[in-house]
C-alpha cells in the first residue's frame, strides 16, 4: 500500500468511516479522522482507539482499505427509517 493511497481516504470530504486492513489479519477501523496520523514521508501511520489507546503500523504492510458500509461520518450505525 501507498501512503498517498491512505491520504486520499482519509481526507475524502465528507468523510467516510474505513478500515485499514493488516497482513497479519488485524482490521483497524478508522471511525473518525482525527482517529489516524501520518508524517509526509514517512512508511508509519499511527491509530487512535477510541479508548485512547494507540498503535503504529507500517503502510507496506496494510493489505487493504475497506469502507464501513452503514456507519455515519461520526462511526455510530445508522439506523434505517421505516
Amino acid at each position: 500500500m501507498r501512503l498517498e493511497d491512505i491520504r486520499e481516504v482519509h481526507s475524502m470530504r465528507p468523510f467516510k468511516p474505513f478500515a485499514l486492513r493488516l497482513a497479519d489479519g488485524r482490521r483497524l477501523e478508522v471511525l473518525h479522522s482525527e482517529f489516524l496520523a501520518y508524517a509526509p514521508g514517512t512508511r508509519v501511520v499511527h491509530f487512535i482507539h477510541p479508548d485512547g489507546r494507540f498503535e503504529r503500523a507500517d503502510v507496506m504492510l496494510i493489505v487493504s482499505i475497506d469502507e464501513l458500509r452503514g456507519r455515519g461520518g461520526n462511526g455510530r450505525q445508522r439506523r434505517k427509517a421505516f
